[in-house]
């Protein structure tokens, strides 16, 4: 996808903090939650604008700025009865963990197949 491959390193990477475990009920993803910044608010409304004219159907409403929950998914289709099991491995996890965005990529969600990555430009600021 040309646009990503141009709009990518023209980014900054963005620091993340990862801060919380957590699950969407409705569609059974845990995560680890990431604290929002104006930074990646602002990435991710860009990013959102120039893929939308693309995208051959509707995006996820779930994606939409305004609406998205920045995550980090663990695992998908976690039954209702595996979520104590869940909060008690959250608890082995020293939070937060310090992290950053230094790609974006197209992935597959089922099968989690990356399609195609492409490298933002890294900082002096996050050590990379």
């Amino acid at each position: 996808m040309a646009l990503l491959g141009e709009w990518a390193p023209r980014q900054q990477d963005v620091a993340l903090r990862l801060s919380h475990i957590g699950r969407f009920p409705e569609s059974g993803v845990a995560f680890l939650g990431v604290t929002p910044t104006r930074s990646l608010i602002d990435v991710h409304t860009d990013l959102h604008v120039r893929v939308a004219t693309l995208a051959s159907g509707t995006a996820w409403s779930l994606y939409q700025p305004g609406v998205w929950v920045p995550h980090c998914t663990l695992a998908m289709h976690v039954p209702d009865a595996a979520v104590s099991h869940l909060l008690s491995l959250a608890h082995a996890v020293k939070l937060p963990i310090e992290a950053a965005v230094v790609e974006v990529g197209l992935v597959e969600i089922e099968s989690g197949k990356v399609l195609e990555r492409f490298a933002l430009a890294r900082t002096e600021r996050m050590g990379l």
